[in-house]
């Protein structure tokens, strides 16, 4: 996989699930979609067959913007790991 192109399997809206549930997220209480994703890189160190480390780019616009109407939109730096098969330890 190279750096810095679209993601398409991971879901907006699974993604926007998850960031309202993180305590870093600094969008809580306000209506937002997430939209826009992209994979700026991965993490080195990876063994075969192991699981992999993508750090994804993720813009957020919410709705309640400005009173001119332009959308707000800010960015926030995620990484998220891939496993080649579930992982029964991460059930909750």
């Amino acid at each position: 996989m190279t750096p810095d192109h679209r993601v398409d399997h991971i879901d907006p809206q699974t993604l926007a699930d998850y960031l309202e549930r993180t305590r870093w997220f600094g969008g809580k209480g306000r209506p937002y979609a997430v939209t826009g994703v992209r994979v700026v890189g991965e993490v080195p160190g990876a063994v075969l067959d192991g699981p992999r480390v993508l750090i994804h780019l993720v813009e957020v616009t919410y709705a309640d913007g400005p009173a001119d109407g332009t959308a707000e939109a800010e960015l926030y730096q995620v990484p998220l790991v891939f496993y080649t098969e579930p992982e029964t330890r991460l059930d909750h």
